[in-house]
Formats: structure tokens, sequence, C-alpha cells
């Protein structure tokens, strides 16, 4: 279905259609031409206005509203939810709970399937309907808490990293309960780990690919981590990542590597490298280079059996030359092994001096040298040395605020457990901004304090550790690999989404008011449209104040009326410049007839204080704010103002162009009628009737 509104309206102009705009609201009928909307729209979100200053202190403080606890349908219908929604029935309460961040529910038609209702889901929300439930206006819908829950998404066992030194004792005002809670930190991030009940042996088999053993489960996934980064070693750091060790880990000098009960340090990559080498350290491989070595012609000789001196008799000449050549034959097998040792591609083979000792030896005796060889080097290698591990399932991060829940380190957890709760003026983070100044800094188009983080593309969640007092993380598409900004989030704030999640374009990676800004550059006009529109209404709905839709919108309009040019192809602009969208089409529309390339632009956001300093009439800026500063960027570049607006003709003592002072009524010239003869006897007739029954005064 498509509305027409002043958000979507193509009306050449400065001006709105009368179709787009509606009826007017003082009588119900058709919007007149020459109506002055944009004044009613400002009068109509104005005043109310003076309402929201005297009440503006009621809403502020730590809780900056009233958390609705249950919601009602508003409307009958059939229920039905959102398809990606994650849901799980904890043990503590018996009843359905929506894990997912992006839920929502709905109210449709049965017959003709239309949606009537929609409302997001918060996390933890607990649902008290089903898919397809038939239900009635004021029906229960689902219940949510003033805390927002952290999940556990995995069964296993919690341990708590970092956390003690990091939780403070509070007092809750409300009930006096003493409540365990997460203080600020920057370094020591707090963190729930969830680690199976299993035990996996981990041993190197073949260079750097790790092989799992007794758990299937945990060796697909290894498998597909193979497979997504397409490095064995790199998925090896990944997989140890948050292990907890089971046993002590040592060398072969009998030093402790990782002690037991310990957690391998996600962002320590140098100690993950270290175990790879203890577990690597009793597998030489050298046969496959002895295969190589035996088969290399270039240093065949050495390997060759040395024949016996002759038997019997020799004459004194025919035994020197027989000295001297054997003599020539051991200076060049010793100048081949010394070529053979100095050799990178062997360089293996010869890293410690029995090694070298044991090829020398046999090289000079000549008698089966590959055999004793082999069986000397081969018959050394160790069985696989194995490392015990729990792989980490999953992990939570603790922002500051958070409420500790009764699970205690060691526990056992069930998917759907509550880790910890995040009270609601930390799960929303918003500014306590509301009111007036709330609808000013939209109208504004300020960027928010303490705004969230939002993802720029669809990908996975790959985080890369911590960074003064920073987490640092990208989001990675694997299909098209490509790479988003690098996001650098105080590691206090709480992190939505964890390590290999997927995100989609938009969503928010943290808590915390939106920039409309941001909005408009990842989602494009309609999203930011919609979002400043409900936001603005938010704030007049809970004062019980009624505005319609249309004068938020032609105020938003005229926010939305500029264009940032990016190429400027053929046509007269600059690159970078700001221009009205009207002359932005105009100008490409006549570049296009004369046959020439196109400008290119994106839509800007602009307050409406800049909004109507960069307004093409300069009178009207003056006017303002800024007067000086408008008045000589005008003359110098010789601008020409033509009058179009109400401001500038009121100035100027013009007659104004709106009601009957619209250009289209100037040309109108009013005749004067002539009568037929017959009215005019009449009427003359009715003037001397008329006379003659005054009555005379005394």
């Amino acid at each position: 279905m498509k509305v027409r509104s002043p958000l979507t309206c193509e009306a050449k102009g400065s001006g709105l259609c009368v179709k787009c705009y509606g009826a007017d609201l003082s009588n119900g009928q058709p919007v007149d031409i020459g109506e002055a909307v944009g004044i009613i729209a400002a009068q109509s979100i104005g005043e109310p206005g003076t309402q929201l200053t005297m009440r503006t202190f009621h809403t502020g403080g730590t809780v900056s509203g009233e958390v609705e606890s249950r919601i009602l349908a508003n409307n009958s219908g059939k229920v039905k939810l959102s398809d990606d929604i994650d849901t799980v029935i904890p043990q503590s309460t018996k009843i359905n709970s929506v894990m997912s961040r992006n839920a929502e529910l709905k109210i449709i038609d049965p017959k003709t399937e239309r949606e009537l209702w929609s409302r997001k889901l918060p996390t933890g929300a607990r649902l008290l309907v089903k898919e397809g439930d038939e239900i009635l206006k004021g029906d229960p819908l689902f219940e949510s808490d003033p805390y927002e829950p952290i999940f556990a998404r995995d069964k296993g066992i919690a341990y708590f990293r970092n956390v003690e030194q990091n939780v403070n004792q509070e007092v809750d005002k409300s009930s006096g309960m003493s409540e365990q809670v997460i203080g600020d930190y920057k370094d020591d991030l707090p963190e729930i780990l969830i680690h199976p009940e299993d035990v996996s042996e981990i041993s190197l088999s073949d260079k750097d690919t790790i092989a799992i053993g007794n758990t299937p489960e945990i060796a697909k996934q290894y498998l597909k981590e193979c497979k997504q980064t397409g490095n064995n070693k790199a998925a090896s750091l990944q997989f140890l990542k948050r292990a907890l060790i089971i046993e002590d880990l040592v060398d072969q000098e009998d030093r402790i590597i990782v002690p037991a009960n310990s957690v391998i340090d996600p962002e320590n990559e140098k100690i993950a490298d270290q175990i790879l080498k203890v577990l690597g350290q009793n597998r030489d491989d050298k046969s496959p280079l002895l295969d190589k070595l035996f088969g290399d012609k270039k240093y065949a000789k050495l390997f060759d059996e040395v024949e016996e001196a002759s038997e019997g008799e020799l004459s004194e000449k025919d035994e020197a030359e027989e000295q001297l050549a054997s003599s020539l034959e051991v200076e060049k097998r010793s100048l081949l092994y010394d070529k053979l040792v100095s050799d990178k591609k062997y360089a293996k083979l010869f890293d410690g001096n029995k090694t070298e000792r044991l090829f020398k030896r046999t090289i000079d005796s000549g008698k089966n040298v590959e055999g004793k060889i082999r069986g000397k080097l081969e018959a050394a290698e160790k069985p696989d040395k194995t490392i015990k591990v729990r792989k980490c399932l999953g992990y939570y991060p603790l922002p500051t605020g958070a409420h500790m829940s009764t699970i205690k380190d060691g526990d056992s957890v069930d998917r759907g457990d509550v880790l910890a709760r995040l009270p609601f003026e930390a799960s929303k983070s918003s500014d306590i901004v509301s009111g007036l100044p709330r609808v000013t800094e939209l109208f504004e188009a300020r960027k928010p304090k303490d705004a969230a983080f939002i993802a720029t593309i669809d990908g996975k969640i790959h985080l890369q550790g911590i960074s003064r007092g920073m987490r640092v993380l990208k989001i990675i598409n694997p299909e098209t690999d490509l790479e988003s900004e690098t996001y650098r989030i105080p590691v206090g704030k709480h992190l939505h989404f964890q390590e290999g999640e997927e995100v989609r374009s938009g969503e928010q990676l943290t808590d915390g008011p939106i920039n409309p800004h941001d909005i408009l550059s990842i989602q494009g006009e309609e999203a930011v449209q919609n979002y400043l529109v409900s936001e603005v209404q938010k704030v007049y709905r809970a004062q019980g104040e009624r505005i319609n839709d249309k004068h938020i919108e032609t105020v938003i309009r005229q926010m939305l009326g500029k264009v940032e040019i990016g190429e400027p192809g053929d046509t007269e602009f600059l690159g970078e410049e700001e221009v009205d969208r009207l002359i932005f089409h105009a100008m490409n529309s006549k570049t296009r007839e004369e046959g020439g390339e196109e400008a290119s632009a994106k839509v800007i956001l602009q307050g409406i204080t800049k909004a109507a300093l960069s307004t093409e009439s300069f009178v009207s800026a003056a006017s303002f704010q800024q007067t000086t500063s408008v008045l000589t960027k005008a003359s110098a570049i010789g601008k020409k103002d033509y009058l179009r607006g109400l401001k500038e003709n009121v100035i100027m003592g013009h007659l104004i162009p709106a009601g009957t002072g619209l250009p289209r009524f100037k040309s109108i010239e009013v005749s004067e009628r002539k009568l037929p003869r017959e009215e005019e006897a009449i009427i003359a007739e009715d003037l001397v009737v008329g006379d003659s029954e005054q009555i005379p005064a005394d």
C-alpha cells in the first residue's frame, strides 16, 4: 500500500502538493492552495512544547520513564512472531523467554493477513502467547522487567574471569537487599565463560593441525573453524582461546608452561604459540625429510657402500696409489658432507649436535648408512604429547553496572539461565534528555552524548583484543570478504554480540541513543525519517500531547532538503558542495538533455538552524542569525534574492506569497458586471419603496 505524505511529495518548488499534505485539520476539508503549512507545523509543534517545559524535570534522573511490565493487545487478531526469534524456557520461570535482540510480535487479520499492530520484543521478555494464537483486544501478550538479562546460550560450567576484583557490594534502595554489582574498570575485563563438562585431549598430529580425541562434536567445530579461517594454525589459536587447562602443561625441561585450572588468555597469542610448540616437541617429523635426502642424487655418494681394501700382496707403488685414491675419496666425502650440513633444505635434520655426530660417524663407517640413520632417528621419536582442555563454548563480558545473579563460579548452567542483569538505566544507556531538550536535540540533528555503535555492513563479529581500555573489533563478511571500519568500544559498555556471531547492517552493537546521521548513512533516507518522527512523537505522547505526524514530517522534509555533491560530472557543481535537491535535479535534467554526464550526490541531514541559514533567500537567513556573516557572503558572491518566501516579503514590505497573495491570484481582474434592464427596474423600485416607508424622526 502506498501512502502519500509530506515526506514523499515530489512537487517541484518550495511547497507541498495538496494531495500529499491531505486535509486541513481545522475543518477536515482538503487544504487550500496557498495555505502556510510550514507555519502551521511550527505552531503545532511549538505550542505543546510550552506544556512540556514545566514537566521536563519530572522525567529526569536515573529512571527516565516508567517501564511497562505487561503489554496488552490493542486489536483482536492472530499472533505472528519473527521467523528468526530465539526463545528458551528457563528453569526459574518456566515461561518462554525471548533471547533474540530484534524479535518482533505482530497481530494480523486472520482473513486478509494484513498487519494490524506490531511491537519489538525486548530481550528477556516473557511471552504469554504462542505463534498462531487467536487473541482478543485487551489480552496480555508479554511481560518485561526493568532489567535486561544476560542469558547463557550454552549448557556447561560457569567460570568467572576477573570478576572478583571488579565487583562491589551495593544496597538496593527500594528493597534494602545487598547485591553484587560490577564497578568501573579499564583493562581487566570481567567476563563469565562457559566450558563443557567433557574434557578434550589435544595433540599435534601433523605440523600445526590439532587432533581432537574422544569428542566428535568439538572435532567438527574445530574442522569448521579451520575451513572458515583457511589456516590451521590460526584455527588452533582460536580453538585454544579462553580454554580451561585441566592438567599442568610442561616442556621437555619440566617447566610449567600453563598451570592446571587456568584459562588461556585470549589476547596473549604468545602463550598459545608456546603451547603449540610444547605439543610439537616430541614429534620431529623427520621421516619425510629423510626420504627426500636419500633420494637426492646430489648427495648419493655419501650413502654408497665403501669398498674394502684389496686382499693379497701389493707392490709398494700400487699400495701408495690406493692410499692416495682412498684419501682423495675421504676428502671428497668430507666436503660433500659439509655441503649437506649447510644446505637449508635439510636444516631440520641437523638441529642438534647429537644428530650431526650420528650422520658423521655413520657416513665415515660407510656400512649400511641409510639403514643405521633411519633406525636411530625414527626410533627416537616419542608418542604425541597431549594437553587436556575444556574448550570455551561462550563468553559473556560484564559491563559496568551489571548486577550478578545467584550463579557462582564453578556452577553448572543450562541454556537460558540468567548470568547477570543490566538495570533499566544501564541497559538503555540513554542520555537523560527528555521533554523539550530532547525535541530540540532531534530537530537540530545533534550527535547524542554517548551514542551507540552501529554495524555498517552485514557480517560476523571479529574481536581483535583490548587496547588502552578499548575493545577493538571488526565486522567481516565471509562471502564478499568486505571489512568494516575498526570499532573502538569502551570495555565498560555492554557489547550485544560475541565473537563469530552474525550481525546485520544497521543493528546496534552497544546500548545507547542512536546518531541520526549514522542511520542516514547506513540505512538510508526513509529509515532516518521514521526514526525522527517516532522519537519526537515519543516525547509528546509521554506527556499526553497528540500531534499529527504531518506537522513533524513537514519540518523533517526541510531538514533533508539538501544534497552533497560527490562527482560533479559535466554540471556546474563542485565536489562536496551542498545544494538544494530541487536545484540538483533540475541541473541534472538539463545536463542529461544536453548529452552530458550527470552529477552524483548523497542526501545530508541538517538541523533546523543550519537549514534556515542555508536557505536560498539571504534576506530570510540574515533576519534569523549571523546577520553580518550572511550578508557579507551574499554580497561577496553577488547573490540574488528572488523573494519567493514569506519572511523576505514581510521584511521588504511586499504582499506575502500565501493565501490570496499567491502570484497566481495577482493577475486576476474583477470587472463590473452589467445587469439586465428588468433587474435594474426592480432594484430601482425597491429603493423607492424603501425610502417612502421610513418613519420620520421626532
